[in-house]
């Protein structure tokens, strides 16, 4: 249980980085920010739908980066059985609910 929790923490941790790393704003008509905001957000700035999974809304981006954290190395230590579902289902909630939990603290 104790690698669980840890597990969904360093998740936790993860997601709300690539949220920081997509920060930016305009001042001045110059575009501030970090990295990936200089190369990518700005140029898609229209597109709101997908926006919130991949990178805008650190709630929505719980069931995307989850999955990409989750079954890689769950597939990798454990192999795939069906108990695993629940427990990536449970991941996502608890992601939701922890990513908001950090996001609040910076």
């Amino acid at each position: 249980m104790t690698n669980v929790i840890l597990f969904i923490i360093i998740q936790a941790w993860f997601i709300n980085g690539v949220h920081i790393s997509f920060k930016g704003y305009k001042q001045n008509d110059i575009l501030h920010g970090n990295i990936f905001y200089l190369m990518f957000a700005h140029k898609w700035s229209g597109e709101e739908w997908w926006q919130k999974p991949l990178y805008s809304c650190v709630k929505c981006m719980a069931s995307l980066w989850g999955a990409l954290t989750f079954w890689p190395f769950v597939l990798y230590v454990y192999g795939f059985h069906w108990v695993e579902l629940p427990i990536f289902v449970a991941d996502v909630f608890a992601l939701a609910f922890l990513n908001f939990f950090f996001y609040k603290l910076t």
